[in-house]
């Protein structure tokens, strides 16, 4: 019986002892916490495209984050903001011709776009608003939540093009490619010449030589006669 008893006994402690343990692990709400340990909670998250989710977490509390942190801000609300981007470039069009363009046109020409900062989600172009002004034109797009981009626009001559960028951040890579088109142009001037060189050449010689023949059959012909 004094077997029994300490061994009884023995189990009694050991029960005593990890019952603190796994009564730490119970789930419980953040804003219950008010004593140090390990804690399983229940906390909510979000995704990068704002959707929620919960997940249950071990957390471990000391008495530190008891007096300076505020558990109740762990559990986050639901992304409501939505901050609004926009980008456009200015634009470079003949001259005359900014009346003429459609609203998608512009878009596109001067390829405007929004997006929501926090979910990366693309917005709408609901405005172009075009202003006229003496030598200095301007297009505005704006979103319907109001976030706007203004551009100027720059005049573009067709009869005598200019290859000195008028704004670095738009004109030049027009520049390039204009750069860029006629150098494929002058290479390519330059390699049918070179295939066509040889032609020419040959067809000269075999003139010249057909040439020579004749004479040759002119004299030889003469002498002939001269013989009889």
């Amino acid at each position: 019986m004094r077997k029994i008893g300490v061994i009884l006994g023995c189990m009694v402690l050991i029960v005593m002892q990890f019952t603190p343990l796994f009564a730490t692990y119970e789930s419980v709400n953040l804003d219950e916490i008010d004593a140090p340990g390990t804690y399983l909670v229940r906390l909510q998250f979000h995704d990068h495209e704002g959707r929620s989710y919960w997940k249950r977490v071990q957390m471990t509390i000391t008495a530190d984050d008891l007096k300076t942190m505020d558990l109740k801000t762990l559990q986050s609300e639901p992304i409501t903001s939505k901050t609004e981007r926009i980008e456009a470039f200015d634009l470079k069009i003949p001259a005359g011709s900014l009346e003429r363009l459609t609203d998608l046109r512009l878009i596109e020409l001067a390829k405007a776009h929004a997006w929501i900062l926090e979910t990366q989600l693309e917005v709408p172009i609901t405005s172009v608003i075009k202003e006229y002004g003496d030598g200095s034109d301007t297009v505005l797009f704006k979103t319907a939540l109001g976030t706007q981009k203004l551009v100027q626009v720059f005049p573009k001559s067709l009869s005598n093009p200019t290859w000195t960028p008028s704004h670095p951040s738009h004109t030049s890579g027009r520049n390039d490619e204009g750069f860029q088109s006629i150098m494929f142009t002058h290479i390519k001037t330059t390699l049918l010449i070179l295939l066509l060189l040889p032609i020419i050449v040959i067809s000269f010689m075999y003139l010249y030589t057909k040439k020579q023949l004749k004479e040759v059959d002119v004299i030889l012909y003469k002498k002939d006669q001269n013989t009889f």
